[in-house]
């Protein structure tokens, strides 16, 4: 059964500007769909975890994961607080793992879950992980400061952009081929 990849945009996204990277995927891997959800922050990440974890647990099919920025940190959230036995691989891309210092400026629910030794990261840190995972980080983003929060020491492999744009891996079609590359990876 091919697998089905969900993808996850972050803080104050626009889901049609991941139509490129989903069509990539598609068409190499499988079924794949772009998840809209609220993304202006005024919904906690956990709330939007609980939403998102409910949609995976009615698939059957192997599913992948694509987040973004906060999206990564509702796909964690989700995958948290219960294990998902279909769960294939998972690519974050400039997620802050480890919160950001721009999280500060934001006084919203989602924001204030993203500032840096917040509890929801505190309760992620000690959430065990054993899905296969590329981790792409960029140490010159201007979203995640500093850029080095975005990495992640359970990630499987862990891939650094060179370019500072936090939206880079969004619109490259060099990242898009490096994504659908470790989701073709057996």
């Amino acid at each position: 059964m091919e697998p089905r990849t969900w993808i996850l945009d972050g803080f104050l996204g626009n889901s049609h500007r991941f139509e490129p990277l989903r069509q990539a995927v598609e068409s190499e891997i499988g079924p794949a769909e772009i998840w809209k959800y609220q993304t202006a922050g005024v919904t906690p990440i956990d709330r939007l975890a609980r939403v998102f974890r409910d949609i995976l647990s009615w698939e059957s099919a192997p599913v992948n994961i694509i987040a973004y920025s906060m999206g990564g940190l509702v796909a964690r959230t989700a995958l948290a607080t219960r294990s998902l036995p279909n769960l294939n691989k998972v690519v974050f891309l400039h997620v802050p793992h480890h919160g950001t210092e721009m999280a500060r400026l934001v006084p919203l629910p989602a924001t204030r879950q993203m500032r840096p030794g917040s509890r929801l990261l505190q309760r992620l840190a000690q959430q065990e992980w054993k899905v296969e995972t590329l981790n792409v980080w960029c140490p010159g983003d201007a979203i995640v400061v500093p850029g080095t929060r975005s990495r992640w020491e359970r990630a499987t492999e862990e891939l650094m952009c060179s370019i500072p744009a936090h939206i880079w891996p969004i619109y490259s079609r060099q990242w898009h081929a490096k994504i659908v590359e470790f989701l073709q990876r057996s």
